[in-house]
């Protein structure tokens, strides 16, 4: 697949998180997120990590589809998939409710820097993690837990 750059694509972009084996298990933020989407029908994700330009903003907010998270689990690489609703630097004061609680718990909250609005959350099939690849070089997703990226603009493989 050619290298693009952010100015290049066309259709629809895709936002990877590769959460650190270390950090809480994938499935229990998964869970907390959904809690909130069953109540209120979206919730506020929080990306810690890099800043977006305001570019990559404006294209995951015009293109964007899904917001796909990945975990190194004992058993194996676990996945989910959201679609997305909108990306902002923080979340508008009267969408905060849509905040799991356990980012002021934790004093997560002022330490994202920016924040992904989600409709739904669901595993995925690790299978469809082999069909994207990340735009700016190419790489296989799969391929991201050798590398420190954590954060990375994705398409789907142009057969």
């Amino acid at each position: 697949m050619k290298r693009l750059s952010l100015h290049e694509l066309t259709g629809p972009v895709s936002l990877l998180l590769r959460l650190p084996l270390t950090g809480e298990p994938i499935a229990k933020i998964a869970a907390e997120h959904e809690q909130v989407i069953q109540a209120s029908r979206k919730v506020w994700l929080g990306v810690f990590g890099s800043k977006l330009s305001s570019q990559t903003l404006e294209v995951l907010n015009s293109r964007g589809e899904y917001l796909y998270m990945m975990q190194m689990g004992r058993r194996g690489v676990i996945a989910y998939r959201g679609l997305i609703a909108g990306v902002a630097e923080f979340p508008a004061a009267s969408d905060l409710r849509l905040v799991p609680r356990y980012y002021e718990e934790k004093g997560l909250t002022p330490l994202a820097k920016f924040w992904v609005q989600l409709s739904s959350l669901d595993p995925v099939a690790v299978d469809e993690l082999d069909e994207l690849r990340v735009a700016r070089t190419g790489t296989m997703v799969l391929d991201l837990f050798r590398s420190m990226t954590s954060v990375a603009i994705i398409v789907k493989k142009h057969s």
